[in-house]
């Protein structure tokens, strides 16, 4: 090495920690430095041009490139790494690394999807927004329905038969008052109507009288519940008893009299006891009249006589005293 201060040269490359010093050999007056091994000695370290290295090991090139690839080589395959396999090619000094297959749960969000996706015929990977085409409502079903027998998806309109078109209905289940099949005209079971039974397979006649023999619910007259499956009497008409009517009778205050001048019969003049008022009408057997001869006939007369007697007295008459008689009499 052509350098004057050999010594001061060792204690640089010391401090500097490039070169480790294995053995020198020289002098003051000594322009050689002597080292040992010097396995990791670059291009970039010997800034000096007049600096020569006789070794073959530790010449620059091949040689030193070698060793430092067997170096980390060895530092690669000697240890155990997790989940990677090394593999030191000294050939080419090249470090094959090998990662198995990775399960793991992975956290976060990120950026972009791996693989974009199509959403409503526009891609999408995340990166950014996109608009898409939608329909204020769906246009159609994305699986058809089948709707009385007819399928449907919304595309058009459809004919249900049975129900707006002409045709058989197919229905299951129970109704109210029938079940009926696809092609079933008759009930489940039949019904009386009328007395004769109806099962929806014919017509019937049925014999209705012209006025119902009962009412569906009976009714209170005069206080007597009717029906109209048998007469009833009211009382204080045709049975003895009070009959409580209310209201204002056309006739309540009158008599309606009808003319007899020659029926030879006996009849008997009605009176009653008060001369004003609500009274009861009553007769005598002692008073009677015959219309056909005009008699009137009662056990006796009391009162005074004003006015001429005529016909014929029958009888046996009693003289009567001058006190009971004025005027004239004769017989």
């Amino acid at each position: 090495m052509a350098y004057s201060k050999a010594r001061h040269l060792s204690t640089i490359l010391l401090a500097s920690g490039r070169v480790k010093r294995a053995s020198s050999n020289w002098g003051d007056g000594s322009d050689t430095l002597t080292l040992g091994n010097l396995p990791t000695i670059t291009n970039a370290k010997l800034d000096n041009a007049s600096v020569t290295i006789n070794s073959v090991a530790t010449a620059l090139g091949t040689s030193a490139d070698e060793n430092i690839q067997d170096l980390v080589g060895a530092m690669f395959s000697g240890n155990t790494e997790t989940g990677v396999t090394v593999t030191y090619q000294d050939g080419d000094g090249t470090i094959d690394l090998v990662i198995g297959t990775l399960n793991q749960n992975t956290t976060g969000s990120a950026a972009t999807l791996t693989t974009a996706r199509t959403i409503g015929g526009t891609s999408f990977d995340g990166s950014a927004n996109i608009a898409v085409a939608l329909a204020a409502t769906t246009t159609a079903l994305a699986s058809a329905r089948t709707i009385g027998g007819v399928s449907f998806d919304g595309t058009a309109n459809i004919n249900l038969p049975g129900v707006n078109a002409t045709g058989n209905q197919a229905t299951t289940g129970n109704a109210a008052t029938a079940t009926l099949a696809a092609t079933t005209t008759a009930l489940a079971s039949a019904r009386t109507i009328g007395g004769t039974s109806f099962d929806g397979t014919a017509n019937i006649a049925v014999g209705l009288a012209a006025t119902a023999t009962a009412l569906a619910t009976a009714r209170t007259i005069g206080g007597v519940s009717f029906d109209g499956t048998a007469n009833i009497n009211l009382p204080g008409v045709n049975a003895a008893g009070n009959q409580n009517t209310t209201g204002t009778a056309t006739l309540s205050t009158n008599v309606t009299a009808t003319a007899n001048n020659s029926t030879d019969e006996t009849v008997y003049p009605t009176f009653v006891d008060g001369a004003t008022g609500s009274q009861g009408v009553e007769t005598d057997t002692g008073l009677t009249y015959n219309p056909s001869t005009g008699m009137l006939t009662a056990t006796g007369f009391t009162g005074t006589i004003t006015g001429n007697v005529t016909g014929n007295l029958l009888g046996t008459p009693t003289a009567p005293t001058a006190a009971a008689i004025s005027g004239a009499f004769s017989i």
